[in-house]
């Protein structure tokens, strides 16, 4: 309800957008919505609760049960469900809400501040890389969405490979747990780094010559991570663990961007690996191909422009204006 309390104080607007997670501020663009008498959009960017419960993050049946009914009483005062991939659509509507109330509005990438034209070398030099190491990097959250200690399994399997050193750029709930892992494995080609300043990512991406995107086996189609996008507007040669028919699975099936594998088996990651390893061809094909598909559906100007369309049908604003541009010909 925090969330509310500031938005008294502004002017009655045409539209309220309430974006998820968190879920409870449906109830505050609820209120919002019957005092101001204007419609209120959900824009759900992960699936809650169903990423929580199917980590075992949510168990307990009353608070699952709690969080369903409130999930109910989103769909149902919303006045248009915006979700970011097709499968998250599927997810709602298997939840009874009808077609036309909900449309996809996926995230988008800025297409002009990672490029493939980057260079990576002084993000190289800063971190006392050398130009002759091959680069495995995993950049973003280490949490239990990402499950990076088969990451580090699988980097084990490739520690005879010299030039091979995995880049572990990020911090998160996980992190000491994988940090372990790797010291208990004694995994030498694993590195650790901080999270990076965001004004780094163009380079440190650039810096990489392959990007890894490890997703938990227990998740499907809640989750789209964001980070995909960015990753294909690099340029580099991506694999992903994801289960075919994941939102991430099919993400990278359409765009041909990399290769993905099976989540939580190391020895079948670690050959995605090593097969791209092997092909420069291959890899380079794979960052062509990614960077063109993201550049083709994904970029600022595609995606605004159709949420902008969307917001403004809604709010009516287009419909007003026709109705003054009319009035003013008569």
């Amino acid at each position: 309800m925090e969330a509310g309390l500031p938005a008294l104080a502004s002017d009655r607007p045409d539209l309220i957008i309430c974006v998820s997670p968190p879920l409870e501020l449906a109830l505050s663009a609820s209120l919002l919505k019957l005092l101001w008498r204007v419609p209120f959009v959900l824009w759900i960017k992960d699936m809650v609760p169903d990423v929580a419960i199917q980590l075992g993050m949510l168990k307990n049946r009353a608070l699952i049960g709690l969080a369903r009914r409130l999930e109910d009483f989103a769909y149902a005062r919303a006045a248009k469900i915006l979700v970011i991939c097709e499968s998250f659509a599927n997810n709602v509507c298997d939840k009874g809400v009808p077609v036309d109330k909900v449309a996809i509005v996926s995230d988008w990438v800025n297409t002009e501040y990672i490029r493939p034209d980057i260079p990576g070398t002084k993000f190289r030099e800063a971190h006392g890389i050398d130009s002759a190491t091959f680069v495995v990097l995993h950049a973003g959250n280490i949490g239990g969405k990402q499950g990076l200690e088969f990451l580090v399994r699988a980097a084990k399997l490739l520690e005879d490979k010299k030039p091979i050193q995995f880049l572990i750029v990020g911090d998160g709930a996980r992190k000491a747990a994988v940090v372990a892992e790797a010291r208990l494995l004694g995994a030498q080609n694993v590195r650790f780094l901080p999270l990076q300043p965001a004004e780094h990512l163009p380079a440190m991406l650039a810096a990489a010559d392959m990007l890894v995107l490890h997703q938990h086996a227990g998740v499907t189609d809640s989750v789209i991570p964001s980070k995909l996008l960015t990753y294909m507007a690099s340029g580099r040669s991506i694999v992903v663990t994801a289960a075919p028919d994941s939102a991430t699975g099919i993400a990278v099936s359409r765009a041909g961007c990399g290769l993905a594998v099976e989540p939580e088996n190391p020895p079948e990651l670690a050959q995605a690996i090593l097969r791209l390893f092997a092909s420069e061809q291959l890899r380079a094909q794979c960052g062509s191909s990614g960077r063109r598909f993201v550049s083709d559906n994904f970029s600022r100007l595609t995606v605004l422009s159709r949420l902008e369309a969307l917001l403004q049908e809604l709010a009516g604003v287009y419909r007003r204006t026709q109705q003054a541009l009319s009035s003013a010909k008569v």
